[in-house]
């Protein structure tokens, strides 16, 4: 690929394509370009496409350093983000979950709920997540689910043929109602990331940028659901 039909060097287009692939590789920009133009019979298009790939890898590192591309579209959006580069000073980063969680929430009981009563939660409360506990009094946490995939759920339940606005609502941690029911078990997350109300900020800021959560629970050592700590939350408090 890349000859000519007279048998001449190929085009420095198809060279270049190659060790452009190879730039992913760290530390191998120079030896990939020594090496594919080497392997076809000599050097003349190594400068070329030495310059053209260093120049790549240089405007490359030159963004990412900062942040990347992805970041600074959420960043223009207004929407809240925690970049994985951020680093926050120790004086900033002291104190603990219990300092920036909200401790008034929004969450949904495992039994008792219907189709009407889910949509009525949604259209109230604009929350991304929601925490699910077992009931009002315990309160002990038995999942999260997003408000987009509750939103899907519930469109497609209601738009069935015979579907009632007074349809139970089931969520995986007890069994299914006899009747017809709304079926959220497969959206609902059992096993959320939870932390406790001593949980260092910086074990807290460690979480959020390394598994990219948009929300966690504080609960206590028996499983009750005491607090949630948001992104906008943790941003607030460390004043980035």
């Amino acid at each position: 690929a890349g000859w000519s039909k007279t048998g001449s060097k190929p085009p420095l287009l198809g060279r270049a394509k190659p060790a452009a692939q190879g730039v992913s590789t760290p530390g191998c920009t120079l030896l990939w370009a020594l090496r594919l133009c080497w392997g076809e019979g000599g050097l003349t298009y190594a400068l070329p496409i030495m310059m053209g790939v260093l120049f790549s890898k240089l405007i490359a590192d030159s963004i990412s350093s900062k942040s990347s591309l992805f970041s600074r579209l959420i960043k223009l959006r207004g929407l809240p983000h925690i970049d994985p580069a951020l680093e926050v000073e120790n004086t900033r980063a002291g104190g603990s979950a219990f300092d920036i969680m909200s401790k008034t929430t929004v969450h949904i009981t495992a039994t008792g709920h219907t189709a009407k009563s889910i949509k009525r939660l949604l259209e109230k409360h604009p929350f991304s997540c929601f925490p699910i506990v077992e009931d009002d009094k315990a309160q002990l946490v038995v999942g999260v689910v997003a408000r987009h995939r509750l939103h899907n759920v519930l469109d497609k339940a209601l738009a069935a043929p015979g579907a009632e606005q007074q349809s139970p609502c089931h969520f995986g941690s007890e069994q299914p109602p006899s009747s017809a029911y709304v079926d959220f078990s497969s959206v609902v997350d059992q096993f959320p990331i939870r932390v406790f109300p001593n949980t260092p900020i910086s074990l807290v800021l460690d979480l959020f940028k390394s598994l990219g959560l948009h929300v966690l629970l504080v609960s206590s050592s028996r499983g009750r659901l005491l607090g949630v700590i948001t992104k906008k939350d943790l941003l607030l408090y460390l004043g980035v």
